[in-house]
């Protein structure tokens, strides 16, 4: 009588043995190696080890933060790769002292990128790509800019193992063309800022919706002001107001009028959340953007041209 001999898969055998526990016994997401989760992820295994809202401590700056799955298979790569899981950072990108760093979309020099996130400074201060010449941080409450991380990109302050694993997504950001007209454009950065819509947020002022959607994480929350969008800077004991950080002559900074920036909002109230770019610029305002602030409240009350903010981006692997 003739045996039958089964053979296993090559990529769930190696799962197999470079985990004990296999497959059907996953590792907690905290508790893997970005390699591993790499691994599962190039697998199609992801959903089967992790949920989405699984968080992952990383050290930047010295400092600990938190990223989480956002949702599974919702990317894809030039290639048309299917990325198998989507992270975003839990709360701000925070300096040594666990202060948020802050940047602006336009660089110190005068040049606009016109509301166009493709030419922003932002891209640079992320991964050190784009058509931008220069950024500069600027740390929480400070009356200078920066010294310490002048020109370090975020991608410069993560881990290697997690550089080393992570994909390109195609991304949508609406941009005005030569003529004055706003259209959806692509780009592919390992680093990126969520639009709204992708944080559940449906507004005409921004990207087509077929071409961005909600994480998994965010499905749902369609209202402007959602306390699942809020963010704040590490070393906080409680979630309170940041003003946008205003730069004045010399390159100095002034806290930006919290009155200005939320209308009906006073700086005694101090259960709020931190403000934070998004990558969409509001097509119906020629220089104005996103962004993300108390509650989780989304509005366009911000200019490209001189408020730095903080920022939370988003990966994939």
């Amino acid at each position: 009588m003739k045996k039958l001999v089964f053979i296993m898969p090559l990529m769930a055998m190696s799962l197999l043995v470079s985990c004990d526990k296999g497959i059907d016994n996953p590792i907690p997401l905290n508790e893997c190696s970005w390699d591993k989760i790499n691994e599962v992820s190039k697998a199609g295994q992801a959903s089967k080890w992790f949920k989405v809202g699984d968080e992952k401590a990383i050290s930047i700056n010295g400092k600990l933060h938190k990223v989480r799955i956002l949702g599974f298979n919702q990317d894809v790569d030039n290639k048309n790769n299917t990325l198998g899981i989507t992270f975003e950072f839990v709360n701000l990108i925070c300096d040594a002292n666990g202060n948020s760093l802050a940047v602006q979309w336009n660089d110190d020099s005068g040049d606009s990128s016109n509301g166009n996130y493709l030419d922003s400074t932002i891209r640079l201060a992320l991964n050190g790509t784009g058509k931008a010449s220069q950024f500069l941080w600027a740390e929480k409450a400070a009356t200078t800019w920066s010294k310490t991380y002048k020109n370090k990109t975020v991608l410069d302050m993560l881990p290697s193992d997690l550089v080393k694993v992570l994909k390109e997504p195609i991304k949508y950001v609406a941009c005005r063309n030569n003529e004055g007209k706003w259209e959806d454009k692509t780009f592919s950065d390992k680093l990126f800022l969520l639009s709204p819509r992708e944080m559940g947020y449906d507004s005409s002022q921004q990207e087509s919706p077929d071409h961005t959607r909600p994480y998994s994480y965010y499905e749902g929350h369609t209202d402007y002001m959602d306390s699942l969008r809020i963010k704040k800077q590490i070393n906080d004991d409680e979630i309170y107001i940041e003003a946008p950080y205003i730069p004045v002559g010399s390159g100095q900074l002034i806290p930006g009028d919290v009155q200005n920036h939320a209308g009906y909002v006073d700086d005694h109230q101090r259960t709020w959340g931190a403000t934070y770019w998004l990558r969409s610029p509001d097509i119906g305002v020629y220089e104005i953007a996103w962004h993300s602030f108390f509650q989780g409240l989304l509005s366009t009350m911000v200019s490209v041209r001189s408020d730095a903010l903080c920022i939370a981006p988003a990966f994939c692997i």
